[in-house]
């Protein structure tokens, strides 16, 4: 019975101190000036779609405006790897997918799996070469040939 006092006693104090730091009952005025401002993350204006295949050609440049998705699509039956060879990209909006912040502090992409995304929201005006290595061809990890494709995102 006392440790059913005690909960209670407990889970009372934490009611009243939600309370009084504003934790359960949120002032309308407060939320109406937080939506207000806008922060970098959600100043996204759409997305670019990349088709990566076999036979694509190099370079490929892009141009988005800041606050763009780019979404590469691996249309090759090979895991890919990219690699940002000039420019590195130290900050991005939303959620990238399979990059990664590395211990430079730039993104670096995971293995990109065959018929699988990538995406990376570009928010610093600049121009990003990158590289995409993938084989051509062949079964298995030691199969076909190893090729290069050179790409280049520019951030208007």
């Amino acid at each position: 019975m006392k440790s059913i006092k005690k909960i209670s006693v407990y889970l009372s104090c934490l009611i009243a101190a939600a309370l009084l730091t504003g934790g359960l009952i949120k002032d309308s005025s407060a939320q109406d000036t937080k939506k207000e401002k806008v922060r970098p993350e959600l100043k996204t204006h759409g997305s670019k779609i990349i088709s990566i295949t076999g036979d694509m050609r190099s370079p490929l440049t892009t141009e988005v405006a800041t606050g763009t998705t780019v979404v590469w699509v691996n249309g090759t039956a090979s895991n890919l790897v990219f690699k940002f060879t000039g420019k590195q990209v130290t900050m991005a909006c939303a959620a990238p997918v399979n990059f990664f912040v590395d211990d430079e502090g730039s993104f670096s992409s995971n293995v990109i799996l065959q018929y699988a995304t990538a995406s990376l929201c570009f928010v610093e005006k600049g121009s990003y070469d990158y590289k995409i290595r993938f084989r051509s061809s062949g079964i298995g990890s030691g199969g076909g040939s190893l090729k290069e494709l050179s790409g280049t995102v520019v951030v208007q």
